[in-house]
């Protein structure tokens, strides 16, 4: 199947202090956004639990989605920093999906993959016809 590029990755950035707030904690399941985004936060400690420098840690994250029938599509996050949201939208999934992200340290090492179950929009009906 065709693999979709049409993944749109936007960050915001709040201050150190605040981002610890905004992360949320993982969840079984999402549901996305009506743009079919949903959020990617970095942790801000490693494996052993010590806490990372906010800068030149994450070399970058990737967020893979997957939806029916057999569609992907990926999304790379450069230079993220740990504890601060990340909105990997997703346009074009629909309907019942996966997504799996995992981020990459500057020594190459990858994290574990956080996984979920998505719920992508549906999208608006197309009007109707009528034949005669």
């Amino acid at each position: 199947m065709r693999r979709l590029l049409l993944a749109l990755v936007l960050g915001f950035v709040s201050s150190p202090a605040q981002a610890q707030a905004v992360c949320p904690g993982h969840m079984a399941t999402i549901t996305a956004s009506s743009t079919g985004g949903f959020a990617l936060c970095p942790s801000t400690t490693d494996v052993d639990g010590d806490v990372v420098p906010l800068t030149g840690y994450y070399t970058s994250c990737t967020v893979i989605a997957t939806w029916s029938p057999g569609k992907t599509a990926t999304a790379i996050i450069t230079a993220p920093t740990p504890g601060t949201v990340a909105l990997v939208s997703f346009p074009a999934a629909k309907g019942l999906g996966a997504a799996t992200g995992s981020c990459t340290n500057a020594d190459g090492a990858v994290s574990a993959v956080a996984s979920s179950v998505v719920t992508f929009r549906r999208g608006l009906p197309v009007k109707p016809s009528m034949s005669p």
